[in-house]
Parts: structure tokens; sequence; C-alpha cells
């Protein structure tokens, strides 16, 4: 989990940068296309980000039935009511129309795992 952290925040920072860069040459004077160019990015992305005062932030697609956060709602409150086999609960969601693996499911479960383990 550390590891996936530090790449966010490496990747994160790396955004920045370029968006500092892209404004940095707009105050040169040069055009989008010309900043597309410069940076590899498309023109049209250079100015949508050239309108934001800060990197916007990434938004996360809509949930689909293949992610368990999609019964995020159904699964925490199994998860107050003791039910926390895995296996139990995908076959519960699967009855709700799940069709992601079972894998994907135990990966949000480790982590309210990790979460409730004691330091």
């Amino acid at each position: 989990m550390r590891l996936r952290n530090q790449l966010r925040r490496t990747h994160r920072q790396s955004r920045k940068e370029v968006f500092e860069t892209v404004h940095a040459l707009s105050k040169e004077g040069l055009t989008c296309s010309e900043i597309a160019r410069r940076t590899g990015y498309g023109r049209r992305s250079i100015a949508k980000w050239l309108t934001f005062e800060t990197p916007p932030d990434r938004r996360r697609g809509a949930l689909q039935p293949t992610s368990p956060l999609y019964f995020e709602a159904f699964l925490t409150q199994c998860w107050k009511d003791g039910n926390r086999r895995g296996r139990h609960l995908f076959h519960d969601i699967k009855h709700r129309g799940y069709t992601g693996s079972f894998s994907n499911l135990e990966r949000l479960l480790a982590t309210w795992r990790r979460a409730e383990r004691p330091e």
C-alpha cells in the first residue's frame, strides 16, 4: 500500500509540474498549439488547463457493477452486522448483480481489515 501511495504522490507531483510548465509557456506568449507540440499533450487539454488556477483533480469514473464499491452501502452494513467472510459477501452481492471477481472484492475487504487492526 505504501508503494501505491508513493506512486500516486509521484504522479500527482508530475502532473503539477506539467501544469506549471504549461502556464509558464503561456506567460511567455506561446499559443495553445505550440504548447501542445512542446509538451505532447492535446491542444484542447492545454486550453482547458489554462483556465484553471491549480491542477484539476482527477475525477473518478462512474461506479459499475464490476466494482465492489458499487455495493458499498450493502457491504458496509453486512460488515457492521458481523458478516465479514469474503465468500459469503461475494455470494450476497453476486445475487444483487455484482459482475466482478472475488479477488476484486477481497482487495476492498483487505483494506477494511487493515483499518481495523490495532497499530
